[in-house]
């Protein structure tokens, strides 16, 4: 498919996108992972710069192995944009991170009160349909009960509900 260039058409876009996830969420492709950073940070910085469709996925691919400055760039997004696309992106984005230490700090910022409730439910939900996020969500909802369901609604809930029949098991 080659670099993205202003020819390609929204099909060859999407297949790069699809390509680039698979290689980097599942394959792991040190080469991809480099590059999902670099263009997550670009986007991050001027979100005009890089295509959307790749730009999104390079995110998604950046933040699941991503280290703490890029969890601190995105957390400043969701916390100071003005473009409501960009927070619910960044703060969704924010449950993918799998490192214990900064899957705690969005475990612990979905039951703040910078969080809606009805984001914090999805970001619960998020982190227990990842499978390297599970165990720790469901140990922090058990364990901080009383501020997940101060954060729920009766709506809201039910989707954090389905996102349980994510791990279960024949044990």
């Amino acid at each position: 498919l080659g670099p993205p260039s202003a020819e390609d058409t929204p099909n060859v876009r999407d297949l790069r996108s699809q390509l680039f996830g698979v290689l980097g969420l599942y394959g792991k492709d040190p080469e991809v992972l480099k590059q999902a950073t670099q263009i997550a940070d670009k986007y991050l910085d001027d979100p005009s710069s890089v295509d959307p469709t790749l730009a999104h996925t390079a995110l998604a691919v950046a933040a699941r192995g991503g280290d703490a400055a890029l969890f601190d760039k995105l957390q400043h997004v969701y916390e100071t944009s003005a473009d409501p696309g960009m927070k619910e992106t960044a703060l969704r984005l924010l449950a993918e991170f799998v490192d214990p230490a900064l899957q705690q700090r969005a475990l612990e910022l979905a039951v703040s009160n910078k969080v809606r409730n009805q984001d914090a439910a999805i970001q619960f939900s998020i982190a227990l349909q990842t499978s390297g996020t599970r165990d720790q969500a469901w140990s922090f909802i058990k364990s901080h009960w009383d501020q997940v369901h101060a954060q729920l609604t009766t709506e809201m809930g039910a989707y954090m509900v389905a996102a349980t029949g994510s791990f279960c098991s024949t044990e």
